[in-house]
């Protein structure tokens, strides 16, 4: 199926319109992965970078980064720009040894169940 002159120019039209800005800033960008990999890793207190991508928020590019520090995960959205951090936020990552633990320290015996219970 061919395209018409007016419908190819068109969708040439809407190609450079989302997608220039895009290769543009990525070779303009002051930071870079390896900088804003840095700051994020500074931030959490060290850890993994397990996840890091530059993405398009309200047309502001953002690197979005995440580490894993211990039991933690600290997600980052920083500025492609200038390096500031825009969103942090800390969760953390329960493990299955945790999980038995807190298991452990909240169960009761049958005796005191049924007191309860009665």
């Amino acid at each position: 199926m061919m395209l018409s002159g007016k419908k190819l120019i068109a969708v040439s039209m809407v190609f450079f319109i989302f997608f220039c800005p895009v290769f543009a800033q990525d070779q303009e960008s002051s930071i870079g992965f390896d900088k804003a990999e840095e700051i994020a890793l500074e931030e959490s207190g060290g850890g993994t970078v397990v996840k890091s991508k530059m993405d398009r928020d309200d047309r502001m590019f953002m690197y979005e980064i995440t580490v894993v520090n211990n039991n933690t995960r600290y997600e980052f959205e920083i500025s492609v720009d200038d390096g500031a951090i825009y969103e942090y936020t800390e969760s953390m990552i329960r493990t299955d040894r945790s999980r038995r633990e807190t298991a452990a320290d909240t169960s009761i015996s049958r005796e005191e169940a049924e007191s309860i219970a009665l």
